[in-house]
């Protein structure tokens, strides 16, 4: 992860960091189950809004969006517990 991680522009994870802070919050009141359904709810419904407000083919690309977002997740939540089991395995704990 970390070669594709270098890629990417700092003002990303920054962004990623105040959702994360957010989650953080609201966990405090509700489980932490229910916020990441929540998260995984919101990003779908705004990855749907984005992509019918981009796509002029939305019906004849709807198909490859899903694959598209799906393999992304994937990648994504891969990489994720990649690296927290490498930072438990060093001690490091982080969100």
């Amino acid at each position: 992860m970390s070669q594709e991680k270098d890629k990417v522009p700092e003002e990303f994870y920054d962004v990623v960091d105040q959702f994360i802070n957010l989650a953080n919050r609201l966990a405090k009141e509700q489980s932490s189950g229910r916020i990441s359904a929540t998260i995984l709810y919101a990003a779908s419904r705004y990855n749907a809004f984005y992509f019918h407000a981009t796509d002029p083919n939305v019906e004849k690309n709807k198909e490859d969006a899903v694959e598209y977002y799906c393999e992304q997740y994937k990648k994504m939540l891969l990489d994720n517990l990649d690296e927290l089991a490498a930072n438990a395995s060093s001690g490091e704990r982080k969100e």
